[in-house]
């Protein structure tokens, strides 16, 4: 994951198990942009993003 210009981002870089987002593979080799309430995959793992304003 990355922060970026107010942001963030995902990328899966060639994991064995595959990343997901919101149950949906990541297949491009590029940067995902994740909003507020996404759910991110990584194996067995759910992780999910909450975007906190200050």
């Amino acid at each position: 994951m990355a922060l970026m210009q107010d942001q963030v981002f995902i990328e899966d870089i060639g994991s064995t198990d595959g990343t997901s987002l919101n149950v949906k593979a990541i297949t491009d080799k590029a940067p995902v942009t994740l909003n507020n309430r996404d759910q991110i995959i990584i194996s067995s793992a759910i992780i999910t993003l909450l975007v906190l304003d200050h």
